[in-house]
C-alpha cells in the first residue's frame, strides 16, 4: 500500500517556465531583453529547499493544532455529555428507590388488610347468626323493669279481686 508523501506536489513549484521571445510587427524576432533571473547556485539551492521544509513544517504544525483542537472539542462534548448521563442516571435510581419503598408500603398495607379480612365473620357464620337472631326475636324481649311492672300489676289485680 502506498503512502502519499508531503514532498508530493511540491517538486514542481518555484520552476517556471522560460518566456517565449515575441514577435514584434516590423521584424520576426523580437530581441531578447536583459535576462534579470540567475542560476541558482548551491547555496541559493539550500535556501529554497530551507524555505520549502519551513513551509511544509508550517502546515503540518497548522494540521497538528487543527487535530488537537478538535479532539479538544471532542472531549469537551464527550466531558459534558457524560455528566448529563451521570445526572440521568442517578435520577433514575432516586426514582426507582422510591418506587421500591412505595411497593414495600402497599404490601405491608395489603398484609394488614389481609389479616383483618381473615379475622372477619365468613359469609356463612353470619348466615348463622342472621337464623338465630329470626328465631329468638329480640325485639319482643322485655326489659326487667317491664317485668316487675307487671308482676306488680298481676298481684294488684289478684288482691282486688
Amino acid at each position: 500500500m502506498e503512502q502519499a508523501s508531503i514532498y508530493e506536489g511540491y517538486e514542481e513549484f518555484g520552476k517556471h517556465e522560460e518566456e517565449q521571445p515575441r514577435k514584434s510587427l516590423f521584424s520576426d524576432v523580437k530581441p531578447a531583453a536583459p535576462s534579470l533571473s540567475y542560476t541558482p547556485s548551491g547555496g541559493d539551492q539550500m535556501s529554497d529547499e530551507m524555505r520549502s521544509m519551513s513551509r511544509r513544517l508550517r502546515v503540518l504544525e497548522e494540521r497538528y493544532a487543527n487535530q488537537r483542537k478538535s479532539f479538544q472539542v471532542l472531549e469537551h462534548n464527550m466531558l459534558t455529555e457524560n455528566k448529563k448521563t451521570q445526572a440521568l442516571m442517578h435520577s433514575l435510581q432516586t426514582d426507582i428507590d422510591d418506587m421500591k419503598k412505595q411497593l414495600y408500603e402497599m404490601k405491608q398495607k395489603f398484609d394488614i388488610i389481609g389479616g383483618e379480612l381473615a379475622s372477619a365473620a365468613k359469609r356463612e357464620d353470619v348466615i348463622i347468626l342472621e337464623k338465630y337472631i329470626n328465631l329468638w326475636e329480640p325485639l319482643n324481649f322485655v326489659s326487667r323493669n317491664e317485668v316487675e311492672k307487671l308482676i306488680n300489676a298481676i298481684i294488684e289485680k289478684s288482691k282486688k279481686k
